[in-house]
């Protein structure tokens, strides 16, 4: 026992008076031989010195300062609630309390310091810089914190639809759909205001071909156009009315992507419309194509239309969409705002759910642009009629002048109540769609006409002299959507026969055999004068378009 201390039962030590407890002597030794070790002080009764020890139901209590070594602070005092801060081989210091709200944030190399991260202990956090502050407790089932470029950052509340498993909805109710609805190809599509959803099947998903009117097998120039034709592939021209147009590839349309944008410039003018008059451009969806949309059904789609056009005459257009018997319409109008003006438009509709609609390779669904229409042609806007009306009484006449002119380019149609970007399919994948309607022989740049030369031709050497049947079959391009109707032509002279090219001359008729969606046997009843080996050839073209 150290020298200097008595031994009291059951009393504590006070400033250099120790209890006597047998049990004690020999943990007290050990804890007054460390202190004198290490602070070098006798701790005699009354000394005064260094650290002072008391007793108090079988704890020891230090007052003083404990060297580093033996595990203490090299401080006389640790505020309530601070943190230790070591230094390796220096004293340990302390650091204050925290504030509320505060962490501790170090650098690796220096001392750490508070950073008010929390304003409060309640649970609002705030950036060191200002940029995000929220209330952790204010974040909703579902919400999220979202940040920018500038270090500004809020709570989304409705980022996650609350509770729904699965669903994202955007804060501002743009964009709300099921996460296991997402199938392979489908991708989340945006507007640039918020607006978005789930986009099926992203190629493929226009159900328009030729949408920006790239193919023009029949020609680039029509004039006076008739009831019914065929000018860019797949887009007709139909009308009921002494006005007449000229169609062909027009000005580059907007942003100048748009190469040969459909143009009808009103040549003869129809200032009075008759009642059962009407004038508009036409395409029609093969069935096989529309299915996609649900019409006559209880799982009828949403769908959209979008198109840029310009038009000499402002106000309001529209635009039918009817089932192939002409029984079923609805009518959507739309507004042109500036003359001469390239304009971006966008239309929805849900499929209708009742009615005949084709699911095969007839028409699916027909949409017409009107131009004008009298009042046998009207209906009302925005819902389904029983009707073949394709217009509103506010519809405007653009045949009123010979100035005025409608452009039509990058037409879609898809599924969805969101319009998408136009897709942009290959000018060779454009060219083959469009070819199960309608196939020729001539080069891509020469117009179907009697005398337009050799170039593409179909030919044969004729194995048996004179006039006696023979011919050559024939595979189209693509499978044709069906047997189509065919036109012939003379390479070198203006009516339909075969030519003899060995022995110039005209050779026999043409004529079809074993016709069929995929190809024909093209037959030649030959001509007198035809020889053994001489090559005849013919032009056609096939016709299955809707």
């Amino acid at each position: 026992m150290a020298t200097g201390y008595t031994r009291q039962e059951d009393a504590n030590i006070v400033t250099g008076a120790v209890i006597q407890d047998t049990h004690l002597d020999n943990e007290f030794d050990q804890v007054e031989a460390a202190f004198h070790a290490t602070t070098g002080h006798d701790h005699s009764a009354g000394a005064g010195l260094g650290p002072l020890i008391s007793l108090a139901g079988g704890s020891i209590g230090i007052t003083g300062t404990l060297a580093v070594g033996n595990g203490g602070i090299g401080a006389t005092t640790l505020t309530d609630g601070g943190i230790l801060l070591g230094s390796g081989a220096s004293a340990v210091t302390a650091m204050a309390a925290l504030a509320d709200g505060s962490i501790v944030v170090g650098d690796g190399a220096t001392d750490p310091v508070a950073l008010a991260a929390f304003t409060s202990s309640t649970g609002t956090l705030k950036h060191e810089s200002g940029g995000l502050e929220f209330d952790a407790n204010a974040i909703a089932d579902g919400g999220m914190i979202v940040g920018t470029a500038s270090g500004t950052m809020a709570i989304r509340a409705s980022a996650l639809t609350a509770g729904a498993a699965g669903f994202i909805k955007h804060e501002l109710g743009g964009m709300e759909f099921d996460l296991s609805a997402i199938v392979q190809g489908d991708v989340v599509a945006g507007s640039g205001t918020g607006t978005a959803a789930i986009v099926k099947s992203i190629y493929g998903r226009n159900a328009i071909i030729n949408g920006d009117m790239d193919i023009w097998q029949r020609g680039t120039s029509f004039t006076a156009v008739a009831n019914n034709t065929v000018t860019a592939d797949r887009w007709k021209w139909k009308h009921t009315g002494a006005g007449v147009v000229t169609i062909d590839e027009g000005e580059a349309g907007p942003d100048g992507t748009s190469p040969n944008p459909l143009r009808i410039d009103v040549t003869t003018v129809d200032s009075s419309i008759a009642a059962a008059d009407i004038y508009r451009v036409e395409y029609k969806v093969e069935g096989n194509d529309a299915t996609r949309f649900g019409f006559g059904t209880s799982d009828a789609k949403a769908l959209s239309l979008s198109f840029w056009m310009r038009s000499t005459i402002t106000g309001i257009h529209c635009i039918a969409f009817q089932n192939s018997a002409n029984n079923r319409s609805y009518i959507i109008e739309y507004t042109v705002n500036a003359i001469d003006t390239w304009e971006y438009k966008t239309m929805t509709l849900t499929a209708d759910t009742t009615g005949t609609w084709l699911y095969d390779s007839g028409v699916g669904l027909g949409i017409s642009f009107i131009l004008a229409a009298g009042t046998d042609n009207h209906g009302a806007a925005d819902t389904w009629l029983a009707t073949s009306d394709r217009a509103t009484s506010n519809q405007v006449n653009v045949m009123d002048n010979t100035s005025n002119f409608f452009q039509l380019a990058r037409v879609q149609l898809e599924i969805g109540s969101v319009a998408t970007e136009f897709e942009r399919r290959s000018w060779r994948q454009e060219l083959s769609d469009c070819q199960r309607y309608y196939a020729k022989t001539f080069p891509y740049g020469t117009a179907p006409a009697q005398n337009a030369g050799l170039d593409g031709s179909i030919s044969y050497r004729c194995d048996r002299a004179t006039a006696v049947a023979d011919g050559v079959s024939i595979n189209f391009p693509v499978v044709m959507r069906a047997t189509p109707t065919f036109t012939f032509y003379n390479p070198s002279a203006a009516n339909a026969l075969w030519r003899n090219n060995t022995d110039p001359g005209d050779s026999g008729a043409a004529s079809t055999a074993n016709t069929s969606d995929k190809g024909f046997f093209a037959g030649n009843a030959q001509a007198a004068n035809d020889g053994t080996a001489e090559l005849l050839s013919v032009h056609y073209q096939a016709d299955a378009e809707l």
